[in-house]
């Protein structure tokens, strides 16, 4: 967690309350940065019945449809998950436009594919911090990979 991005989360989020879509690591991840920045985190949204019995973290987890009984002017929904898979949709589907109603956090929005990570060997995202994948595919086929 860096300092401009919680200058820019803190920004987006203002004087609203938070909902984190997400109960899984990457939400977890969200309210500990929310609690850092003390920001009031009202529940989770999750499509897994098991976290919405069980709860996540002391806090209630419903379905993301849920959102529609909330004033969107007081709070705002961080999405929270490692992947997308079809979150965005599910969203503005129920009417919720990013950048106002719902923004991204830190470790998500990344498409799957596969990038060389010079630490790790392969990486399933295209935002390698510090690293650019950039180039032409010569001879019709990407056969080199070049990091900068």
């Amino acid at each position: 967690m860096n300092e401009s991005f919680c200058r820019n989360i803190a920004n987006k989020i203002s004087s609203r309350k938070v909902v984190i879509y997400g109960a899984g690591y990457a939400g977890a991840m969200m309210l500990n940065i929310m609690d850092k920045m003390n920001k009031e985190v009202l529940y989770f949204l999750d499509r897994n019945p098991d976290k919405q019995q069980k709860g996540f973290y002391g806090y209630e987890v419903k379905e993301p449809e849920d959102i529609l009984y909330e004033d969107m002017t007081r709070i705002v929904v961080i999405v929270a998950v490692e992947l997308k898979n079809g979150i965005e949709e599910v969203l503005t589907n129920l009417g919720l436009r990013e950048g106002k109603e719902f923004i991204y956090g830190t470790t998500m929005r990344y498409v799957a594919c596969d990038k060389v990570d010079p630490l790790l060997g392969y990486s399933r995202s295209t935002d390698i911090n510090g690293f650019n994948h950039s180039g032409r595919s010569i001879g019709g086929k990407e056969d080199r990979k070049i990091i900068c």
